[in-house]
């Protein structure tokens, strides 16, 4: 999971080890699959941010306690509704069995943006032709993997 990212990976019944809650977000020209995640509030740790990020996007209630990280940390820069940002983003992750995962909570922009949500296997990701950011998920799939 990732904040200002967003959620990265759960253990899910049924799938080859980690697996990432996944969000479909764009314009219909440039789909792309992003983790769960957002901007820290005033006074907020990248922690508490991860954990407000996924009930918000997902509908999933964790705590401080089962977050696994930070796992991984980078500075990116993108552009989204005509702004452009420089982000710095730590990934946690999140281990979950099966899980109910609802929309409901999107605010106005995500409901705009977010198109769906699916659970990607590091194997699904590593073999998919559809863009999914960041790039280097299914290697640090592995390595969270590798590591607990």
């Amino acid at each position: 999971m990732a904040a200002p990212g967003g959620p990265s990976a759960g253990d899910r019944p049924g799938w080859p080890g980690p697996a990432p809650a996944r969000i479909r977000s764009g314009r219909p020209s440039s789909l792309h699959w992003i983790t769960i995640g957002g901007g820290t509030d005033h006074g907020e740790g990248t922690a508490q941010a991860a954990l407000r990020e996924l009930w918000e996007e997902s509908g999933i209630k964790a705590t401080d306690d089962e977050l696994i990280g930070p796992v991984w940390q980078r500075t990116t820069e993108f552009s989204f509704a005509g702004t452009r940002y420089r982000q710095e983003e730590d990934y946690y992750v999140l281990r979950v069995g099966e899980v109910q995962v609802t929309l409901a909570n999107l605010d106005p922009i995500e409901r705009a943006t977010i198109t769906s949500y699916r659970w990607w296997s590091r194997e699904e990701l590593a073999a998919t032709t559809e863009a999914f950011f960041p790039a280097e998920l299914p290697e640090l799939l592995q390595l969270a993997g590798d590591a607990s």
